[in-house]
């Protein structure tokens, strides 16, 4: 275990706090750009922050694998990489 209950809810409401505030708060700021500045402004911005993200994402995980993607040899592949090509049979197409 990490820690106690306590400091784990208290760990998940700080790591959750930056997207509440940031979901609270872009509205008010994509609004007054739209009025204020331009109408196309807060869809670049939108743009970018996803380009980043996206390229954050890839920077920091392309090395990581899932559990999923994993390679764990079965008995039954052991089986056909002990038996030699030769041996093995392909079937026919008539």
């Amino acid at each position: 275990m990490l820690g106690s209950d306590e400091e784990r809810s208290a760990a998940a409401g700080l790591s959750n706090l930056p997207s509440q505030v940031s979901a609270a708060v872009s509205p008010q700021i994509a609004g007054y750009l739209f009025e204020s500045v331009s109408r196309e402004i807060p869809f670049e911005i939108g743009a970018s922050v996803q380009l980043l993200n996206a390229l954050l994402y890839f920077g920091l995980f392309r090395n990581i694998k899932p559990p999923e993607e994993t390679v764990k040899v079965s008995a039954t592949a052991r089986q056909t990489s002990d038996t030699p090509a030769s041996a093995r049979t392909t079937p026919r197409q008539s």
